[in-house]
């Protein structure tokens, strides 16, 4: 899924997307009925025996091979790779039908060496527009459009995430995604009757909120997290979950934890990173791109694939030639200096550096979630958010493009779905404010200063009642004193001037308020921010301390 911004180096691209057998039961050439295995019939699906078999599946597929291919039909390929990991394979033939791919289309696939029977069909498949997962004890082949409708559902135990999302208030950490929430107010009913109320943890609505609509339905009963979405997008969740648990228990200042399944071949990124980071001087003058590929990656241990689907979708020739003559640049940025003018780019997957279009590389995203506990000012994590979608490159809002996305959990990670590309800008960013802007123990707010902050309510909202119930219940003796404490509703607006104590106070007031009412209503659609937005109240959106100098910021373009 977005965004072509030059300036920023291979090097850091590749360093933020790098991060980190045996085969059982070799599955029979023929079934009992007589098919080949691939020749089975849709309605004969094997039904799901639970995540272990789908894991024991997914094991057997990290099976070593070297594998090429010249002029194999396509079921030819599949039924090798799937015998050498000893699993069971189903071709969804309707769907290749509908597309117009036969079984027994030819394929050339250069050598793949030493690679994972996974890696095998990541590199294979997609150039065929086509895409595999696992259901049950089968490796299921079919269209990338099939796979992204089919719908599973997958049970996922978070108790670890939400005991580490649980936040003292007494600290003053609290962290939310959006400045706005939802009161229960203004929000559409679900279609029929409300529904029964029933108690879901603050932290578990924010999860929720996390996956759906963005990766699937989900919701939360107690520690259980049920989540109804395509196999893609439910190992994708696997890994965020996974890797949300690692930073949130972790000591703050982890390093960005890429969510990918744990089979996943990190280290091998990580020797891509680093022969990118090499130094090399370059003379090619129209040399073909796959010769001035191979003379790049020389003696490096570094593996590269041409995106042979894009470059079929946009006309240009595999072999379209390179000018680039530079002396001593990095491997990454002489990779970049000759794909940009050409509309080409490259990602790093699965340990290869594969080269697309640039459509294509804007549309791969991944999700990342980044340890920002100290970098947040003042609890004020919205404004990082807005720093972030402003400086750092990536469409972040719709112009008819695909756009990334931040969404924000206790006790300060930003879950960030972007390309390789925004994701290295990013990095960079947040490297460069640790370095000269990070906030110290000496330069937190003082905790007595008096400042104003606005929190806006729908236009139906009872502000004056709202208004009495903040006085009634947060630091009733403290309104009105002679350090210019105040509560005023405003039309829609609730107007606070407190001391920042009580301003966070207040704040989690109106946030017991809004889980209270969204319970016991059965109101639909609201919840704790998230990406939908709208709501009952705007935290720390406008605060205007007691004494402040006026600080002018030229605006910035919003989609580089």
């Amino acid at each position: 899924m977005p965004s072509r911004s030059a300036g920023k180096s291979w090097v850091a691209l590749v360093a933020a997307a790098a991060g980190l057998s045996a085969a059982v039961g070799i599955s029979s050439s023929r079934s009992e009925s007589g098919r080949p295995p691939g020749e089975t019939n849709a309605r004969e699906e094997v039904r799901s025996t639970g995540a272990e078999t789908e894991r024991s599946v997914r094991e057997r597929l990290q099976t070593k091979a070297t594998v090429a291919y010249k002029k194999r039909p396509l079921q030819d390929v599949v039924d090798e790779l799937a015998t050498r990991a000893g699993v069971n394979w189903w071709i969804d033939r309707t769907a290749l039908g509908d597309e117009s791919i036969p079984l027994d289309t030819p394929l050339d696939v250069p050598e793949l060496s030493n690679v994972t029977v996974e890696t095998a069909l990541e590199m294979i498949l997609p150039d065929l527009g086509l895409a595999w997962y696992v259901q049950g004890d089968i490796l299921r082949i079919t269209t990338r459009t099939e796979e992204g409708d089919v719908s599973v559902t997958r049970v996922y135990d978070v108790r670890r995430l939400l005991r580490a999302m649980k936040v003292d208030p007494a600290d003053g950490s609290r962290m939310f995604t959006q400045a706005t929430l939802g009161l229960g107010m203004g929000l559409a009913w679900t279609q029929g009757p409300p529904p029964s109320p029933r108690a879901v943890p603050p932290e578990a609505r924010r999860l929720v909120e996390l996956i759906d609509p963005p990766f699937g339905s989900a919701d939360a009963y107690g520690n259980l997290l049920a989540v109804r979405a395509s196999p893609s997008h439910q190992e994708e969740i696997a890994a965020l979950l996974d890797a949300l648990t690692e930073v949130a228990t972790a000591p703050p200042g982890v390093k960005p934890r890429i969510a990918r399944p744990a089979t996943y071949p990190f280290a091998e990124d990580e020797v891509v990173r680093q022969a990118l980071d090499g130094r090399v001087s370059v003379e090619w003058r129209e040399k073909p791109l796959g010769a001035a590929l191979a003379e790049l990656f020389e003696n490096t241990g570094v593996r590269h694939r041409i995106d042979r689907n894009s470059f079929e979708a946009e006309s240009i020739p595999l072999d379209v030639p390179v000018d680039l003559v530079q002396r001593n640049i990095s491997r990454g940025t002489a990779l970049e200096l000759a794909l940009e003018p050409l509309g080409l780019s490259a990602i790093v997957r699965h340990g290869f550096v594969v080269v697309a279009t640039m459509l294509i590389a804007e549309e791969q995203f991944e999700s990342v979630v980044y340890d920002v506990r100290d970098l947040v000012i003042d609890d004020d994590l919205q404004s990082l958010i807005g720093f972030i979608e402003n400086e750092a490159p990536g469409h972040w809002w719709g112009d008819g493009l695909l756009v990334g996305w931040i969404n924000a959990l206790p006790p300060g990670l930003l879950v960030i779905r972007q390309t390789q590309e925004s994701h290295a800008g990013i990095a960079e960013l947040l490297a460069e404010m640790r370095e000269k802007q990070a906030p110290n123990a000496e330069e937190k707010r003082d905790p007595d200063e008096i400042v104003t902050r606005q929190h806006q309510l729908p236009a139906f909202a009872d502000a004056e009642r709202i208004a009495l119930a903040v006085r009634e219940f947060v630091a009733p003796n403290s309104w009105e004193g002679a350090d210019g404490s105040r509560l005023r509703a405003v039309g829609n607006v609730l107007v606070v001037r407190q001391s920042r104590k009580v301003q966070q106070q207040v704040e989690d007031f109106l946030r017991d308020l809004e889980a209270t009412s969204a319970r016991n209503w059965g109101w639909s659609g609201g919840g704790l921010g998230g990406l939908s937005g709208g709501g009952f109240f705007d935290v720390g959106r406008h605060e205007v301390p007691a004494v402040a100098p006026t600080i002018e910021r030229s605006p910035r373009s919003r989609a580089k």
